[in-house]
């Protein structure tokens, strides 16, 4: 905020001067959109634990392990000695930083199934933290072929693919965290009471899109050069 206040003293000395019109526009032009930034698997190679995208950082526990059901490819993590490798269990994660806060715009994940496919014995549910405080997740938990609840702040979940046999279980919670600001995701998975291995509950990230939000002074300067322009206006209704 230091650094706008000469600017702002200029705009107020500048207010009904011939002048206004050239500090206005460019004051307008500086409310640039947001940026938007997508992860998805392939900026995530397998065998490596860290990709530094520029707008966020993604780290695994271990590595990264691509792995494709269904004609639906997905990025999990693994040590070698994991039940089922290329997804995401109760004791591993995926762990997204980002550089500067963002509201979370889609989420989809994949072989998230419902109870008795490909072996589970639980209605598997994945965990997405979006922040320190303990209580700050959502539980994505299947409850049919093709339903899931939500137990996050936001967010529409929409089934892509069944969750049986021979599907890819894809879902896509659209706006999960509502208008939250986020600086951090942790993908990790629920371990049931009826889980038998870690394996049980696991699943994998297909893709994230996010908006950056914008900066306090962007948004100062944006509205100071919309009032220049009002203040222009009215000065050429006067004359």
């Amino acid at each position: 905020m230091e650094a706008l206040k000469p600017l702002l003293r200029s705009l107020r000395r500048a207010a009904g001067s011939r002048w206004l019109p050239v500090l206005a526009l460019p004051l307008g032009l500086a409310a640039a959109p947001s940026l938007a930034g997508t992860i998805g698997v392939a900026d995530l190679p397998g065998n490596t634990s860290s990709a530094n995208l520029g707008f966020a950082t993604v780290k695994a526990s271990t590595v990264f392990v691509h792995k494709t059901v269904a004609g639906v490819e997905g990025v999990g993590v693994s040590d070698g000695s994991d039940t089922v490798g290329g997804e995401i269990d109760t004791t591993e994660f995926i762990r997204v930083t980002f550089t500067e806060s963002q509201i979370v715009n889609e989420i989809v994940l994949s072989f998230l199934y419902l109870d008795g496919n490909f072996g589970d014995t639980v209605n598997e549910t994945a965990r997405i933290r979006y922040g320190a405080d303990p209580l700050a997740y959502g539980d994505l938990a299947v409850t049919s072929a093709s339903t899931a609840t939500w137990s996050g702040p936001g967010g529409v979940v929409t089934n892509l693919d069944l969750a049986i046999d021979a599907h890819a279980g894809k879902w896509r919670i659209q706006n999960p965290f509502g208008d939250i600001a986020v600086d951090e995701l942790t993908f990790t998975a629920v371990k049931l009471l009826k889980s038998r291995t870690t394996a049980d509950s696991d699943y994998a990230l297909v893709s994230i899109s996010s908006t950056q939000v914008p900066e306090p002074g962007t948004a100062l300067l944006g509205g100071a050069g919309l009032l220049g322009l009002a203040a222009l206006g009215r000065r050429r209704a006067r004359a």
